[in-house]
């Protein structure tokens, strides 16, 4: 019932721009490397939850915890560059997770797995920094999404 991420593909979607053309990403490009970068930031991996919610997921995640600030920090060098881009505000939170598996469609998840996931909140899965920003290129595939890395600023 689920498609599981393979760990090749984790990451932390930061700003999500959709189908994107070669002008538009150029401006992005140069919209970041004008722009102040933020520092790095260490986090833990902590905790499972579920979008959009435990009763009904249809995206299971690890959480995050992090210094808000600095994290904020990243979130703003990339929203500020892709606003300065022309493209479109980002209208919901930012909530940093990493997905881990999506639920197929028709598809029900166990009690079993829900329990897992409701037991597991406080459970450290690893630590990490980020320290950097990846603008990646994602082609949908059978198989699963395939990406290609377009650019990556180091943070300081």
């Amino acid at each position: 019932s689920l498609k599981v991420v393979s760990e090749n593909n984790y990451h932390i979607t930061v700003k999500f721009l959709g189908n994107t053309d070669r002008r538009s990403c150029d401006t992005l490009i140069s919209s970041l490397d004008s722009s102040p970068r933020p520092g790095r930031v260490d986090c833990a991996i902590k905790g499972l939850g579920c979008f959009p919610r435990i009763d009904d997921p249809s995206v299971i995640w690890a959480g995050m915890e992090y210094d808000l600030s600095l994290m904020e920090k990243i979130f703003l060098f990339a929203e500020g560059a892709a606003v300065a881009a022309g493209f479109p505000p980002e209208r919901r939170r930012f909530v940093p997770h990493l997905t881990l598996a999506r639920v197929r469609r028709d598809s029900a998840v166990s009690s079993d797995l829900k329990n897992y996931i409701k037991s597991s909140m406080e459970t450290l899965y690893s630590r990490c920094v980020i320290d950097k920003l990846v603008l990646y290129e994602s082609v949908l595939k059978k198989a699963g999404p395939e990406y290609t890395v377009f650019r990556e600023w180091e943070l300081l």
